[in-house]
């Protein structure tokens, strides 16, 4: 993976924000990315068609601060662009109204096509739940990013609302998989093996995995494998994102000198069963699209999910 040739100006980066009925979230978040001292850094909204109550707090939220923000439609928004009207993207906030809820992949993907048009060289894939804690903290991820060829996405530090560590994480193994059903064991117990791996908090560390509330992507890498997979609506996608890195031959760092905090509450990820079965619809996926399991280990897992996701369809058809 060939590198962007050094320049005098900063590179570009732009932060994509996803957001679905997040607007508490969302208000604070956009105010610690506007806080940010990085020298050229453009914020990109993507409303996945929220409530119109949601909506309708966000701008007037917006429309009272003292930053011109760019308010439309995707095609509005990308039209805009295109004229190139904004010539100098460090500052630019858009609010670009999504009327259809594709998922995680196709909302991201709306802003990271904004940012090719900025010619950003970094996007910062960030959920409105996410709170940066320093001024620098996109200045350390940038740094981080281009020291090496081969620094194809940096993650930082990420707490949950108890101060736990989420990630680093190793991979999922076989028996795990098979033997702990992720989906209907999330309908009696939050337990589940401990995939956390323990990594020096002094220096950046190779990782493998990591979750993906919130990281810095080389455009150049994302525009190679086409961005975000569309296929998945949610969950899995960062995984996806894994087996691209490795496939590139590049690496997915882990930058404890930046710290954020993620207040993603269990209790308001909404419905449990309807949950489980998303999670295994798209496991299912990635195993067919991406497995990195011998092929019999992949079609025993591939059979299995099948069967988990019909017995919870089945549940979720006999409670309408």
């Amino acid at each position: 993976m060939n590198i962007e040739p050094e320049t005098e100006q900063p590179r570009h980066v732009s932060a994509v924000v996803l957001n679905y009925n997040s607007a508490a979230h969302l208000k604070i978040c956009i105010e610690r990315l506007r806080q940010q001292d990085y020298p050229s850094l453009s914020i990109i909204i993507v409303d996945n068609a929220s409530a119109p109550d949601c909506i309708t707090e966000i701008e007037d939220w917006l429309e009272k601060q003292d930053f011109d923000v760019l308010v439309g439609t995707t095609s509005e928004v990308s039209d805009y662009v295109g004229r190139g009207d904004e010539a100098q993207p460090h500052g630019f906030i858009c609010f670009i109204k999504n009327h259809e809820n594709d998922g995680y992949g196709k909302g991201n993907n709306i802003g990271l096509r904004i940012a090719e048009r900025f010619d950003a060289a970094a996007s910062l894939i960030v959920n409105p739940d996410v709170q940066l804690q320093n001024s620098d903290d996109i200045s350390k991820l940038v740094a981080r990013l281009f020291d090496d060829n081969d620094n194809l996405v940096v993650a930082p530090r990420a707490l949950d609302p108890e101060g736990n560590d989420q990630y680093p994480l190793r991979p999922w193994r076989f028996m795990e998989e098979l033997l702990i059903p992720r989906g209907p064991m999330r309908l009696f117990t939050k337990k589940m093996p401990d995939r956390l791996i323990s990594v020096p908090m002094d220096r950046p560390s190779i990782v493998e995995e990591v979750v993906g509330c919130c990281f810095l992507v080389r455009m150049s890498f994302f525009k190679a494998y086409g961005y975000f997979d569309e296929d998945f609506f949610l969950y899995y996608e960062e995984e996806v994102m894994n087996r691209m890195i490795q496939k590139h031959h590049g690496h997915l760092i882990f930058e404890p000198a930046v710290t954020i905090f993620h207040d993603h509450l269990l209790n308001l990820q909404g419905d449990v069963l309807l949950k489980s079965y998303r999670l295994n619809v798209s496991r299912k996926l990635l195993l067919k699209k991406y497995s990195a399991y011998p092929f019999w280990q992949n079609w025993i897992l591939q059979g299995y999910y099948s069967f988990v996701n019909r017995t919870l369809a089945k549940r979720l058809q006999e409670r309408e």
